[in-house]
């Protein structure tokens, strides 16, 4: 959140909160795992994190 803030920004776009489904997926380096359950736990303390910090 601070260096999002730091660059101005009011919203950050990634990482994304996605599963990867298929290897095919051009975007999958962003994402966070191919784990449910392992995606859900990280994406809840990332989010919170953020938008603690004031961004949303």
């Amino acid at each position: 959140a601070a260096e999002t803030r730091a660059r101005g920004c009011h919203v950050l776009l990634a990482p994304t909160v996605n599963l990867h489904r298929t290897p095919l997926g051009g975007r999958n380096f962003e994402c966070m795992s191919e784990d449910p359950y392992l995606t859900g736990r990280i994406a809840v303390g990332y989010i919170r994190g953020v938008q603690a910090g004031g961004i949303g």
